[in-house]
């Protein structure tokens, strides 16, 4: 799937919140904060199902060599299991609808 997400898309990249921010260089997440941003995009906007997003984030990072195979288990696991936390959604402003229609048709 093409990335494509608003050049204005404001986020925090990957979050990791409490004591695991210990580990973000440990996993990389300066390296993978575009995906990051990407799922941001995708859960904010409610653009696909908030689990296709975070195998989508998976899948991204698995790409990234051996390191992103090694790490990309975490990041699914964390969005997962941090759902409740993470699941305000808000309406896509129409400036995004085309951004949107690239993943999901419901936005065409």
């Amino acid at each position: 799937m093409k990335y494509n997400v608003p050049p204005d898309m404001k986020s925090d990249g990957c979050s990791f919140p409490g004591i695991l921010k210990l580990f973000k260089k440990l996993l990389g997440a300066d390296k993978y904060k575009d995906y990051c941003v990407e799922h941001d995009f995708l859960r904010r906007y409610d653009v696909i199902d908030w689990f296709d997003a975070n195998k989508l984030l998976a899948k991204r990072i698995a790409g990234e060599g051996l390191a992103g195979k090694l790490r990309c288990l975490f990041y699914l696991l964390f969005t997962t299991i941090s759902y409740p936390w993470y699941s305000g959604t808000e309406r896509l402003p129409d400036e995004y609808r085309e951004y949107a229609s690239t993943y999901n048709n419901k936005w065409k």
